[in-house]
Protein backbone atom coordinates (compact mmCIF):
# COMPACT_ATOMS: atom_id res chain seq x y z
CA UNK A 1 0.00 0.00 0.00
CA UNK A 2 1.45 3.63 -0.75
CA UNK A 3 2.40 4.99 2.66
CA UNK A 4 4.17 8.52 3.16
CA UNK A 5 5.40 9.88 5.87
CA UNK A 6 4.28 13.86 6.29
CA UNK A 7 5.12 17.24 8.11
CA UNK A 8 1.60 19.49 8.07
CA UNK A 9 -1.17 21.65 9.47
CA UNK A 10 -3.12 19.19 11.81
CA UNK A 11 -3.01 15.72 10.31
CA UNK A 12 -1.18 13.60 7.75
CA UNK A 13 -0.68 10.46 5.81
CA UNK A 14 2.35 8.35 5.63
CA UNK A 15 5.19 9.85 7.23
CA UNK A 16 3.89 13.43 7.36
CA UNK A 17 4.13 16.66 9.18
CA UNK A 18 1.03 19.54 10.18
CA UNK A 19 0.65 22.70 11.00
CA UNK A 20 -3.19 24.16 11.10
CA UNK A 21 -3.17 27.88 11.32
CA UNK A 22 -6.52 30.38 11.75
CA UNK A 23 -5.23 32.90 8.91
CA UNK A 24 -2.95 32.55 6.04
CA UNK A 25 -0.37 35.34 7.45
CA UNK A 26 0.24 32.99 10.70
CA UNK A 27 0.40 29.51 9.35
CA UNK A 28 2.83 28.49 11.83
CA UNK A 29 1.47 29.52 15.31
CA UNK A 30 0.90 25.70 17.05
CA UNK A 31 -1.43 27.46 19.42
CA UNK A 32 -3.64 27.41 16.48
CA UNK A 33 -3.55 23.86 15.92
CA UNK A 34 -6.94 21.71 16.79
CA UNK A 35 -5.14 20.62 19.77
CA UNK A 36 -7.79 17.64 20.86
CA UNK A 37 -7.60 16.05 17.80
CA UNK A 38 -3.81 15.82 17.71
CA UNK A 39 -3.21 14.82 21.24
CA UNK A 40 -5.10 11.89 19.95
CA UNK A 41 -2.90 10.56 17.68
CA UNK A 42 0.17 9.30 19.16
CA UNK A 43 2.86 10.35 16.69
CA UNK A 44 1.84 14.08 16.72
CA UNK A 45 4.50 15.53 18.53
CA UNK A 46 5.41 18.87 16.65
CA UNK A 47 3.50 18.28 13.81
CA UNK A 48 4.92 15.40 13.06
CA UNK A 49 1.98 12.54 12.16
CA UNK A 50 4.25 9.46 11.86
CA UNK A 51 3.89 7.11 8.33
CA UNK A 52 0.56 6.83 7.39
CA UNK A 53 -1.49 5.00 4.99
CA UNK A 54 -4.10 6.80 2.47
CA UNK A 55 -7.27 7.36 3.73
CA UNK A 56 -6.43 7.27 7.57
CA UNK A 57 -6.08 10.74 8.41
CA UNK A 58 -9.65 11.43 6.15
CA UNK A 59 -11.42 8.97 8.53
CA UNK A 60 -9.35 10.06 11.59
CA UNK A 61 -9.60 13.95 10.88
CA UNK A 62 -13.08 13.89 9.55
CA UNK A 63 -11.34 16.22 6.06
CA UNK A 64 -9.75 15.10 3.32
CA UNK A 65 -7.02 17.70 2.81
CA UNK A 66 -4.32 16.58 4.00
CA UNK A 67 -4.83 12.71 2.44
CA UNK A 68 -5.20 14.87 -1.05
CA UNK A 69 -2.23 16.73 -0.84
CA UNK A 70 0.06 14.20 0.68
CA UNK A 71 -0.64 11.48 -1.78
CA UNK A 72 -0.50 14.33 -4.74
CA UNK A 73 3.19 15.81 -3.82
CA UNK A 74 6.61 15.46 -3.91
CA UNK A 75 8.98 14.75 -0.76
CA UNK A 76 10.35 17.47 0.88
CA UNK A 77 7.61 20.41 -0.88
CA UNK A 78 6.13 22.00 2.09
CA UNK A 79 2.53 23.80 0.48
CA UNK A 80 1.05 26.71 -0.13
CA UNK A 81 -1.51 27.44 2.87
CA UNK A 82 -4.45 25.51 1.95
CA UNK A 83 -7.98 26.70 3.33
CA UNK A 84 -9.99 23.86 5.33
CA UNK A 85 -13.53 25.41 5.99
CA UNK A 86 -14.64 22.63 7.90
CA UNK A 87 -11.58 22.04 10.53
CA UNK A 88 -12.28 22.87 14.27
CA UNK A 89 -9.54 24.82 15.86
CA UNK A 90 -9.35 25.80 19.42
CA UNK A 91 -9.20 29.18 19.09
CA UNK A 92 -11.60 32.10 18.00
CA UNK A 93 -11.74 36.01 18.01
CA UNK A 94 -14.72 38.36 20.02
CA UNK A 95 -15.66 41.80 19.13
CA UNK A 96 -17.40 43.09 21.41
CA UNK A 97 -19.12 46.51 22.75
CA UNK A 98 -21.20 46.93 26.17
CA UNK A 99 -24.28 48.90 25.00
CA UNK A 100 -24.99 49.76 28.62
CA UNK A 101 -23.69 48.81 32.27
CA UNK A 102 -25.18 48.80 36.19
CA UNK A 103 -23.11 48.99 39.42
CA UNK A 104 -25.68 47.51 41.67
CA UNK A 105 -25.88 44.32 40.78
CA UNK A 106 -22.53 44.51 38.85
CA UNK A 107 -23.50 43.49 35.29
CA UNK A 108 -23.56 44.63 31.54
CA UNK A 109 -25.97 44.33 28.19
CA UNK A 110 -23.32 43.09 26.11
CA UNK A 111 -23.19 42.49 22.30
CA UNK A 112 -20.76 39.92 20.19
CA UNK A 113 -19.10 38.24 17.34
CA UNK A 114 -17.17 35.36 17.20
CA UNK A 115 -14.60 34.84 14.72
CA UNK A 116 -11.74 32.27 13.95
CA UNK A 117 -9.38 34.20 13.03
CA UNK A 118 -7.75 37.75 14.22
CA UNK A 119 -7.60 38.77 10.33
CA UNK A 120 -11.14 38.16 9.68
CA UNK A 121 -12.09 39.83 13.42
CA UNK A 122 -10.35 42.92 12.54
CA UNK A 123 -12.14 43.16 9.07
CA UNK A 124 -15.67 42.83 10.61
CA UNK A 125 -14.71 45.47 13.39
CA UNK A 126 -13.84 47.83 10.24
CA UNK A 127 -16.98 47.15 8.98
CA UNK A 128 -18.70 47.83 11.92
CA UNK A 129 -16.88 51.24 12.02
CA UNK A 130 -17.78 51.85 8.88
CA UNK A 131 -21.35 51.66 10.38
CA UNK A 132 -22.60 48.23 9.21
CA UNK A 133 -24.96 46.69 11.91
CA UNK A 134 -24.23 44.48 13.95
CA UNK A 135 -26.84 42.14 14.56
CA UNK A 136 -26.38 42.07 10.76
CA UNK A 137 -23.16 40.99 11.08
CA UNK A 138 -23.57 38.69 14.15
CA UNK A 139 -26.57 36.76 11.78
CA UNK A 140 -23.78 36.52 8.78
CA UNK A 141 -20.37 35.64 10.06
CA UNK A 142 -20.21 35.01 13.91
CA UNK A 143 -19.92 31.19 15.35
CA UNK A 144 -21.25 31.90 18.59
CA UNK A 145 -24.95 29.66 18.26
CA UNK A 146 -27.74 32.27 19.60
CA UNK A 147 -31.27 31.65 19.02
CA UNK A 148 -33.09 33.58 16.47
CA UNK A 149 -33.53 36.89 16.74
CA UNK A 150 -30.49 37.53 19.07
CA UNK A 151 -27.85 37.62 16.35
CA UNK A 152 -25.04 38.98 18.91
CA UNK A 153 -27.28 40.04 21.58
CA UNK A 154 -26.06 38.43 24.76
CA UNK A 155 -28.31 40.74 27.14
CA UNK A 156 -27.17 41.46 30.66
CA UNK A 157 -24.39 39.86 32.07
CA UNK A 158 -22.44 39.39 35.03
CA UNK A 159 -18.80 38.88 36.01
CA UNK A 160 -18.16 35.17 35.50
CA UNK A 161 -20.86 33.85 32.57
CA UNK A 162 -18.28 35.13 30.31
CA UNK A 163 -14.04 33.93 29.83
CA UNK A 164 -12.30 36.44 31.37
CA UNK A 165 -11.16 37.73 28.40
CA UNK A 166 -14.17 39.09 27.56
CA UNK A 167 -15.20 39.76 31.02
CA UNK A 168 -12.02 42.23 31.30
CA UNK A 169 -13.24 44.30 28.49
CA UNK A 170 -17.00 44.05 29.72
CA UNK A 171 -16.18 44.92 33.03
CA UNK A 172 -13.34 47.50 32.76
CA UNK A 173 -15.30 51.15 33.42
CA UNK A 174 -12.49 52.49 31.91
CA UNK A 175 -13.71 51.64 28.56
CA UNK A 176 -16.81 53.77 27.21
CA UNK A 177 -20.57 52.46 26.43
CA UNK A 178 -20.57 52.12 22.78
CA UNK A 179 -17.11 51.25 21.93
CA UNK A 180 -16.11 48.28 19.65
CA UNK A 181 -12.83 45.84 21.33
CA UNK A 182 -10.32 45.06 19.44
CA UNK A 183 -10.26 41.70 18.44
CA UNK A 184 -9.86 39.86 21.79
CA UNK A 185 -8.34 36.07 21.13
CA UNK A 186 -9.97 33.32 23.20
CA UNK A 187 -7.97 30.19 23.76
CA UNK A 188 -11.14 28.42 25.73
CA UNK A 189 -13.46 28.62 22.65
CA UNK A 190 -13.30 26.46 19.29
CA UNK A 191 -14.18 28.04 15.96
CA UNK A 192 -14.10 26.50 12.12
CA UNK A 193 -12.14 26.98 9.75
CA UNK A 194 -7.69 27.10 9.39
CA UNK A 195 -5.46 27.12 6.81
CA UNK A 196 -2.95 23.79 6.48
CA UNK A 197 0.82 23.72 5.76
CA UNK A 198 1.63 20.13 4.91
CA UNK A 199 5.82 18.46 4.08
CA UNK A 200 5.26 14.91 2.88
CA UNK A 201 8.99 13.98 5.16
CA UNK A 202 9.19 10.68 3.20
CA UNK A 203 7.44 7.72 1.33
CA UNK A 204 7.42 4.05 1.14
CA UNK A 205 5.27 1.99 -1.09
CA UNK A 206 5.60 -1.74 0.70
CA UNK A 207 5.89 -0.37 4.30
CA UNK A 208 4.09 -2.43 6.46
CA UNK A 209 1.18 -0.49 7.67
CA UNK A 210 0.43 -0.25 11.78
CA UNK A 211 -2.11 -2.48 13.77
CA UNK A 212 -4.35 0.49 14.56
CA UNK A 213 -4.64 1.87 10.87
CA UNK A 214 -5.27 -1.38 9.83
CA UNK A 215 -7.96 -2.02 11.88
CA UNK A 216 -9.49 2.07 11.11
CA UNK A 217 -9.36 0.95 7.82
CA UNK A 218 -11.11 -2.70 7.98
CA UNK A 219 -13.70 -0.75 10.44
CA UNK A 220 -14.05 1.92 7.53
CA UNK A 221 -14.90 -0.73 4.71
CA UNK A 222 -17.12 -2.57 6.95
CA UNK A 223 -19.26 0.44 8.16
CA UNK A 224 -19.15 1.33 3.62
CA UNK A 225 -20.51 -2.42 2.67
CA UNK A 226 -22.99 -2.46 5.49
CA UNK A 227 -24.34 1.25 4.06
CA UNK A 228 -24.27 0.01 0.51
CA UNK A 229 -26.51 -3.11 1.81
CA UNK A 230 -28.78 -0.62 3.43
CA UNK A 231 -29.12 1.75 0.47
CA UNK A 232 -29.75 -1.44 -2.19
CA UNK A 233 -33.41 -0.73 -2.69
CA UNK A 234 -33.14 -4.29 -3.96
CA UNK A 235 -32.39 -5.39 -0.38
CA UNK A 236 -35.06 -6.19 2.58
CA UNK A 237 -33.68 -5.86 6.09
CA UNK A 238 -35.68 -7.86 8.61
CA UNK A 239 -35.03 -7.62 12.38
CA UNK A 240 -35.38 -10.96 14.25
CA UNK A 241 -34.80 -8.94 17.69
CA UNK A 242 -37.62 -8.35 19.97
CA UNK A 243 -37.23 -5.18 22.55
CA UNK A 244 -36.28 -7.30 25.41
CA UNK A 245 -33.82 -8.61 23.08
CA UNK A 246 -32.23 -5.50 22.10
CA UNK A 247 -32.47 -4.21 25.90
CA UNK A 248 -30.07 -7.23 26.67
CA UNK A 249 -27.83 -6.59 23.52
CA UNK A 250 -27.03 -2.99 24.56
CA UNK A 251 -26.84 -3.99 28.27
CA UNK A 252 -24.15 -6.47 27.29
CA UNK A 253 -22.48 -4.35 24.70
CA UNK A 254 -22.38 -1.51 27.56
CA UNK A 255 -20.48 -3.97 30.17
CA UNK A 256 -18.23 -5.26 27.70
Amino acid sequence: MNKRRFTGSRYASNCIRCALAERNRNIVKHNSLSISLLESLSQAENGDLGWRPKNVLTILLGTSVIDEYAFNSEVGVLSQPIYDEEIIKGVGYWIVKVLERREEPEEADVQVILLGSEEEAQEVRDRLEAGEDFATLAKELSQLGLPEGKEGDLGWLTPGMMNSVVDEFVFNPEIELEVLSEPIRDDTVFTEGGYWLIKVVDKDDNRQIEDSDRELLKAEAFAEWVKALRDDPENKIENYLDAGMMTWAVDRAMRS
